[in-house]
């Protein structure tokens, strides 16, 4: 389900896991978040079938991972994450989520 705004307000699809990206795009993604202090939950799709990927890059519509979702709506992946960045726009306050403490 992509609905997982009860899981955590911010939930990244990522290649691994926090504590073991995968991937240097999941890896970076990571690091934004964190930069800001931004908790979230993750989900590690390559503990997906191929099948199981597939149809849920045709369910959300996005075709890469990471992706990050906010309050159960999709923002993007990590260029539009470094996008808002490089705009000066805060994750944070994209997100509204609470300070992490």
């Amino acid at each position: 389900s992509l609905d997982l705004s009860a899981q955590a307000p911010v939930v990244v699809f990522m290649k691994g896991t926090p504590d073991k990206p995968r991937c240097r795009f999941s890896r970076q993604m990571l690091a934004r978040l964190r930069a800001e202090r931004i908790p979230f939950a993750s989900v590690d799709v390559m503990s997906w079938t191929a099948e199981e990927r597939e149809s849920w890059k045709k369910k959300s519509d996005w075709q890469t991972f990471p992706v990050l979702f906010c309050h159960g709506s999709l923002i993007g992946g990590l260029d539009t994450v470094s996008g808002l960045a490089d705009a000066g726009i805060s994750l944070r306050s994209w997100c509204s989520v609470k300070m992490a403490t």
